[in-house]
């Protein structure tokens, strides 16, 4: 079954053509395009696109392609296409590789350089992410990351978590890792607990949680399967972390510990950003044939004038296949080639001043190739995004703060909807504009004198 997530709205011609240009000739020349972040960020979280195309997309739908060393802003979805391969780095060392075909939030992402306490919440929509965790210092850090259906939660450990299709897998690299279910229409963290440790995983299934809250199916951690250890993206993050702990280990060597470790660790990751290494490893993403360009040129220099020509048409060739491939991926294969349908969530009425117990209906239409509207309300599947209520009926959500915010008084959030094409299996997905609810503030009227 093939899902294609489709954004909210269509980006003009020549800017995807820009976006071509500027990634194909970032890919080709890193160095020259190498964007450093300012010292004031360096404790913010910041990307290193290790393959383009990676995306920032903002509340309205409109996006943005994201450089090296870009700060990743609260809120804003950050999505790499079928080709792309990113990292996050986080102000304390730890960070979050991103595989292609990912989308993820940063909910909250706080660091305080004196307690080293970090807060560091993300929301995986789909795609699969992995993470490895420099031992959270303080009592009150946390790393989490959410699904629809589960949380993870650790305190120093590496771990892969994948989304797809409403099956949220969890596998353990190192220590153990918390993963709990999460009612999808509540949002509420339910009370049972898989404790994934080293070479285990667990499956969540999002049909299967009201029965696991109801304790007829137990939530377990399984051994891992040799096909899941030789899946190229776990062997891929396993040797970076590798990488990552020799750094770490070097540092031992040299005398630092606790706090002066971390603190040289942060500064040697930038140090090796700035000077065009990866930090992730120089070789991420990249087949063990990528020659560097030196080699390239030593080989052809010394090729006969036929060869050299024949080379010529060669790469020409290769490149032309490339670009028409990385066309493809993002809609361009022709100038003829129809626009995918797009499903857009459209309220009923204004989305401000919405007030607990309010009910607003929101309508999902979905814009056909051909021009043509179609309601599809009915048929979709619906979910909210952000402790905010709950959807009562297809297309009506009813206002509720969660109690994980409800102290706030108030709390930002969306609607989702996912409309699947009965055909061709393809799932579609709309998300109205970001909205808040208000605590319901109940006033009493004295009738006295």
């Amino acid at each position: 079954m093939s899902i294609r997530v489709i954004t909210f709205v269509l980006i003009g011609l020549a800017a995807v053509i820009g976006g071509i240009f500027f990634a194909l000739r970032t890919a080709s020349h890193p160095a020259e395009n190498m964007h450093i972040p300012a010292k004031r960020d360096l404790y913010k979280p910041w990307i290193e696109v290790i393959r383009p195309h990676v995306a920032a997309y903002e509340e309205t739908g409109k996006s943005h392609v994201l450089r090296n060393g870009d700060e990743v802003e609260l809120g804003k979805m950050i999505e790499t296409d079928a080709g792309g391969l990113a990292t996050i780095h986080f102000p304390d060392g730890s960070v979050l590789r991103l595989d292609s075909a990912t989308r993820v939030t940063l909910e909250q992402a706080e660091f305080n350089p004196e307690s080293e306490r970090l807060i560091a919440k993300i929301f995986l929509a789909s795609g699969q992410v992995w993470s490895k965790v420099l031992i959270l210092v303080t009592p009150d850090s946390l790393w989490e990351v959410r699904t629809s259906n589960a949380v993870a939660t650790v305190r120093g450990t590496a771990f892969g978590m994948t989304m797809r299709e409403g099956r949220t897998s969890v596998i353990g690299s190192e220590h153990s890792v918390s993963v709990r279910p999460v009612d999808p229409l509540t949002h509420q963290t339910l009370s049972s607990e898989a404790v994934v440790t080293p070479d285990t995983f667990v499956d969540i299934n999002e049909k299967d949680i009201p029965l696991i809250n109801e304790g007829t199916l137990s939530l377990a951690a399984k051994k891992v399967t040799d096909e899941i250890l030789a899946d190229p993206w776990v062997k891929s993050a396993k040797e970076q972390d590798t990488q990552y702990d020799q750094q770490i280990e070097e540092l031992h060597g040299k005398g630092l510990e606790d706090k002066s470790l971390r603190e040289e660790f942060r500064e040697k990751i930038r140090e090796q950003f700035e000077k065009g290494i990866s930090p992730e490893g120089s070789d991420a993403g990249a087949s063990p044939d990528t020659k560097t360009m030196p080699e390239q040129r030593e080989e052809k220099a010394n090729l006969l004038p036929e060869q050299k020509e024949r080379t010529d048409a060669e790469e020409k060739q290769t490149s032309n296949k490339a670009i028409r491939k990385k066309n493809r991926s993002i809609g361009l294969a022709s100038a003829s080639a129809p626009q995918p349908p797009v499903l857009t969530i459209r309220p009923q009425g204004n989305l401000k001043g919405v007030v607990e117990g309010d009910r607003v209906r929101f309508k999902a239409v979905l814009a056909l190739p051909d021009g043509k509207t179609r309601i599809v309300t009915a048929d979709a599947q619906w979910s909210v995004l952000g402790s905010i209520g709950k959807m009562a009926s297809p297309g009506v959500f009813l206002a509720k703060l969660g109690s994980d915010v409800s102290e706030f008084g108030t709390a930002p959030g969306a609607v989702i909807a996912i409309w699947k094409d009965p055909k061709s299996g393809e799932e579609i997905l709309g998300k109205s504009a970001i909205f808040n609810v208000e605590a319901k503030i109940e006033t009493d009227i004295n009738t006295d004198g």
